[in-house]
């Protein structure tokens, strides 16, 4: 009897632990499963900057077939740091997974005014913080996770940290470490 019984907490805290919301992150369900092959390193750089010049948002970064990660980061960033250090061996241990890293510029972004009318300059200001606004970034690192399908599985915004919770746990179920130390 109490074998069974301590069999059914097992299984209850096991359950409970992969399959039940996990407040602090604010994700649910288990991890993706296994990987299948891919041809790259599946790391890449885009400027933020260059985002916003073409009008495309974070999710155009997906790729259809993969995973996709998306981090926002700037170089001074102690934990995109540390992300980074963990890519490689999570890369090599998740084929189908691809990284793109999304680099803001340090010194913040500039709105060049010099030479517009007090009613241009008012329109660009604007036109500038509404593109700032649609990718609601509100600090680094800045993790969006979708799906092979484009879906979003996980996603910072402003003062939670969802996207970089599932990623601490899907990195340190990959490689054996706990979530903390990722």
């Amino acid at each position: 009897m109490k074998k069974a019984l301590m069999v059914a907490l097992i299984a209850v805290a096991a359950w409970h632990h992969w399959f039940q919301q996990d407040a602090d992150s604010g994700y649910a369900g288990a991890l993706p499963p296994a990987p299948k092959e891919r041809t790259s390193k599946g790391l890449s750089t885009v400027q933020f900057i260059d985002l916003m010049d073409s009008d495309r948002s974070l999710d155009d970064l997906t790729k259809l077939g993969y995973y996709t990660i998306v981090e926002g980061y700037l170089d001074s960033c102690k934990i995109c740091k540390r992300l980074e250090s963990r890519y490689p061996a999570f890369l090599r241990a998740r084929r189908d997974v691809l990284v793109r890293k999304v680099h803001f510029p340090e010194g913040g972004m500039q709105l060049n005014i010099q030479g517009l009318s007090q009613h241009e300059a008012e329109r660009a200001a604007a036109a500038f913080n509404a593109q700032v606004d649609f990718h609601q970034i509100c600090g680094t690192p800045h993790i969006e996770i979708y799906d092979p399908k484009g879906q979003l599985l996980a996603r910072d915004v402003c003062g939670q940290k969802r996207g970089l919770a599932y990623l601490r746990d899907w990195i340190g179920s990959e490689l054996g470490r706990p979530a903390s130390s990722i």
